[in-house]
């Protein structure tokens, strides 16, 4: 069994226990307590800041060994000690609960009424809002968010993509998306379907090139074209222009073409399906059907599966 150590923070002035907590790694745990100090507002770590401030450390001491099946009667034991004895403890709870991160005391319903009763209806000044609002920038100058600016490797990129695929929403989930991309659709009202018309009669209904004139994301144009009764761009193009009607592409099936040819290919071009079936110059389900031929259910799985032994012979090697 793992050995688990019930240990007390003393004051290093009167040498009285302030604090009773349990630990696998003793002096770790200690310098989280002088660490978390800084940060977190509650009875023990003020009276750590405080300590701190006049250049004091409080004083570690192990009260008792255990292991993981007895650890919760013995540090309830040594708090009840304390406490008979006198002892100014900071603990909130009676122990037993572990080491948890940013606990607090639990408050009762009547303190939280009365918390909202107070607090109802209080106005906040300008010179309140301004003093909160820069106490907070100078915060974040000091401590930025951990994400800000970080970016991930090529390797955390791929295992973030493989773990994606062949992922199966919820109707909930995908109705959530739909609402998403509908509110995302009026971010750009200068857009109005009188400007889309225009361009369309310029670039000939082509969506990248009037997305990049517009400067905007395909969504956007297709939000606004939904409000005029049209399912998607290609029935708002067919309808207004039925000359340009979408056709399929039906290229001739390369007889000649391989399985390890397409695997080959596939790598050099990370496994997209459209630069593959360019590069062969056949269509892009006469290479899942070779796929398929060779025991894979579609493109995602033979993706996943040739990335995953790849990773795995590059980590053997």
């Amino acid at each position: 069994m793992i050995d688990i150590f019930i240990y007390g923070l003393l004051d290093p002035d009167t040498g009285k226990c302030r604090y009773v907590g349990k630990a696998n790694n003793v002096e770790k745990r200690y310098y989280n307590h002088l660490r978390e100090s800084k940060k977190t507002n509650s009875y023990k770590h003020n009276w750590i800041q405080q300590l701190l401030t006049q250049d004091k450390k409080p004083q570690l001491k192990i009260l008792e060994v255990c292991n993981e099946l007895n650890w919760v009667e013995k540090e309830k034991w040594w708090i009840r000690y304390f406490k008979k004895n006198k002892q100014p403890l900071t603990n909130l709870t009676e122990g037993g609960d572990g080491c948890v991160l940013f606990k607090r005391h639990p408050i009762s319903e009547e303190t939280k009424q009365k918390i909202s009763q107070t607090l109802m209806g209080h106005p906040v000044s300008e010179e309140s809002r301004k003093k909160m609002s820069d106490r907070m920038n100078k915060y974040l100058e000091t401590n930025p968010p951990i994400q800000l600016g970080r970016k991930h490797s090529e390797e955390s990129r791929k295992k973030m993509s493989l773990s994606l695929l062949g992922r199966k929403l919820s109707p909930e989930h995908k109705s959530n998306i739909k609402l998403a991309v509908q509110r995302r659709g009026d971010t750009r009202k200068d857009i109005t379907f009188e400007k889309i018309l225009e361009q369309c009669s310029v670039y000939n209904f082509k969506q990248i090139k009037i997305c990049e004139y517009f400067k905007c994301d395909r969504h956007i144009l297709t939000y606004r074209i939904q409000k005029y009764g049209y399912r998607n761009w290609l029935d708002f193009r067919n309808k207004l222009n039925p000359e340009s009607n979408f056709k399929v592409d039906k290229r001739p099936f390369p007889k000649s073409l391989s399985f390890e040819q397409i695997l080959e290919q596939s790598q050099k071009c990370d496994f997209k399906l459209t630069k593959v079936s360019d590069y062969f110059d056949c269509d892009r389900h006469f290479v899942v059907k070779i796929v398929r031929k060779n025991g894979y259910k579609d493109w995602k799985d033979f993706k996943k599966k040739i990335s995953v032994e790849q990773a795995y012979l590059q980590k053997v090697g």
